[in-house]
């Protein structure tokens, strides 16, 4: 499974936005303060339950007050998923994939 796009809506800097990601080495290179680190902060958040999205990072220039980080992946066939140690699984039978991405 490889991470293949990223959506960011109402995240700080970024009002609507979707990032391609190309599926074998990607890089992040702008000039400072234009949201490098806002993108990385951002699969924390999705990926990691210890962080948290604060009300002050929803983007001050949006008229809905809701935040969205939303991530696509590329799966290979039947490939098998583990969501826990005990019980292999795949996206499709836990009805986690949608036609979104």
């Amino acid at each position: 499974m490889k991470l293949v796009k990223v959506i960011l809506k109402n995240f700080r800097g970024y009002n609507n936005t979707t990032i391609e990601l190309h599926p074998d080495l990607n890089v992040l290179i702008a000039e400072n303060d234009v949201g490098k680190s806002t993108i990385l902060d951002a699969l924390n958040i999705f990926f990691n339950d210890d962080a948290k999205i604060d009300t002050s990072d929803c983007n001050i220039h949006s008229e809905d007050k809701f935040i969205e980080i939303g991530a696509c992946f590329r799966l290979e066939d039947n490939e098998l998923v583990i969501l826990d140690a005990t019980n292999p699984t795949s996206l499709k039978e836990e009805h986690l994939l949608n036609r979104a991405c």
